[in-house]
């Protein structure tokens, strides 16, 4: 649920400095927190529910997993885009 709250938060964010609203600014600053947060608590339920002598090894997965995410992530958009483009206009008919 953090990782849909992050973005909507970011939006408040910019919202609130383009209209120069000072409140929702504050509140969102303090909100934005929420995306991290999750991420962290991931790591402590991975070495939480795994057994004993498996928790480093969980706790690096859930690591490792995260930042291949954010570096892989990022730059799948333009990849994910043509794909997309090519598989819509594979299923057009023409007129």
């Amino acid at each position: 649920m953090g990782a849909e709250v992050a973005p909507s938060i970011g939006i408040l964010l910019v919202a609130a400095a383009q209209w120069r609203l000072v409140v929702p600014l504050f509140a969102g600053l303090l909100l934005i927190g929420v995306g991290p947060a999750v991420s962290r608590q991931s790591r402590y339920a991975a070495t939480d529910l795994a057994r004993p002598h498996h928790k480093a090894r969980s706790l690096a997965l859930i690591v490792r997993v995260g930042t291949l995410g954010s570096v892989l992530g990022r730059n799948l958009g333009v990849p994910g885009e043509l794909i997309g483009a090519a598989r819509r206009g594979a299923h057009r008919r023409p007129p």
